[in-house]
C-alpha cells in the first residue's frame, strides 16, 4: 500500500470518527409541554415523605393515585410495593446484626390487600421504609379513549418517629 492511499485512509477514517463523536453529542430535541406524573397515597401531599409511625399505619389503606403535572388524578391499576424492614437478625454464623428485610408485592388495584395492610401495621417502627413503583393508572381524554401511564418515578414514605 503506497502512502497516499494509507494516509487517504487514515483521513476517511478520521473523519469518520469525528462524524460518530459529533452525532453521540448531539442533544436530543427537547419535549415542550410533556406532562409528569407523581405517586400519590390517598390525598396526601406529594412531597409527603417522611411519616411517624401513627401517620404510617393512617395511611397504609388509602388507594394509591398518579398525578400529573397539570393536577389531574388516575387512580391506580396495578403497582408494586415494597417494605423494607429494619432489625437485628442474627447472620448465618450467630452473630446479631442489623439488616434489612424485604417484603415484596405486586398488587392488582389501587389498594393492598388486608391481610397486608394488618400485617404492616402490626410491624412498623422507626427506619423502616415503604416504597412504591411501577405504578400504571388509566386515563381517558375527551372522547373516552383509555391511555395506560406507567411513567412515575418510585415514592417512598419513610417512617421517621413514633
Amino acid at each position: 500500500m503506497t502512502s497516499k492511499k494509507l494516509i487517504g485512509l487514515l483521513g476517511i477514517i478520521a473523519a469518520g470518527t469525528l462524524w460518530v463523536q459529533a452525532q453521540a453529542t448531539r442533544k436530543a430535541p427537547v419535549q415542550k409541554n410533556r406532562i409528569h406524573y407523581n405517586i400519590q397515597l390517598g390525598k396526601a401531599p406529594a412531597d409527603f415523605t417522611f411519616v411517624s409511625v401513627r401517620q404510617f399505619d393512617s395511611i397504609i389503606g388509602l388507594p394509591l393515585h398518579l398525578r400529573d403535572s397539570t393536577g389531574n388524578m388516575y387512580e391506580a391499576t396495578a403497582f408494586e410495593v415494597i417494605y423494607s424492614e429494619w432489625g437485628l437478625f442474627e447472620d448465618s454464623t450467630g452473630r446479631e446484626r442489623i439488616m434489612t428485610e424485604y417484603y415484596n408485592m405486586n398488587v392488582l388495584g389501587s389498594k393492598m390487600p388486608g391481610y397486608f395492610q394488618k400485617q404492616l401495621t402490626g410491624m412498623a417502627k422507626v427506619g423502616d421504609t415503604l416504597t412504591f413503583q411501577n405504578v400504571w393508572a388509566e386515563k381517558k381524554d375527551a372522547t373516552g379513549t383509555k391511555t395506560i401511564v406507567n411513567e412515575a418515578s418510585s415514592k417512598k414514605y419513610i417512617i421517621n418517629s413514633r
